[in-house]
């Protein structure tokens, strides 16, 4: 039986290639990135969020901790990094995050290998009772400056 990859897992080995120029770094230099890599620390921090939700919808009993220790995390990545990345976002596996100041991402659905650059804003539009969420694609760049809100699609393998 083949286990599938966690997408933290996905993440990582895309970090791993796009920050160490390898898919599979030494031990000693995987320590140090994810100690020392901040958008790694945003990104790993959103997973967790992930999880913490996903085992609250199944009344498990680590939900709670779990969600103290995600609102804690989050709490210092949200004014160390600049970064907010909402556990409400629906993000797939394979996400690289470039640079991590100023970025916004609150309710939307994105697909897998994912990148978004810095000073990107996307999620929800709420003006004049508009509740809806953005739809993004697979293999999908967000360059810097980028605003992304409200019932729109993206399609896969789109630059914006």
């Amino acid at each position: 039986m083949k286990v599938r990859p966690t997408d933290l897992e996905v993440d990582l080995r895309r970090m791993y290639s796009a920050f160490l120029d390898t898919g599979t770094p030494p031990l000693s230099r995987r320590i140090s990135f994810w100690l020392q890599n901040s958008e790694f620390h945003c990104v790993a921090c959103y997973r967790l969020g992930r999880t913490a939700l996903r085992l609250r919808a199944e009344g498990h009993w680590a939900a709670e901790p779990l969600n103290i220790a995600y609102r804690i995390w989050n709490r210092w990545t949200t004014h160390l990094h600049h970064f907010e990345l909402s556990r409400c976002a629906d993000i797939g596996p394979g996400l690289l995050l470039m640079h991590r100041h100023g970025v916004v991402v609150g309710p939307a659905v994105i697909g897998a290998d994912y990148v978004i650059h810095q000073n990107v804003t996307i999620g929800q539009r709420v003006a004049g009772g508009d509740r809806s969420v953005p739809t993004i694609g697979r293999d999908v760049w967000i360059g810097p400056g980028a605003v992304v809100t409200g019932g729109i699609t993206v399609g896969d393998g789109a630059t914006i």
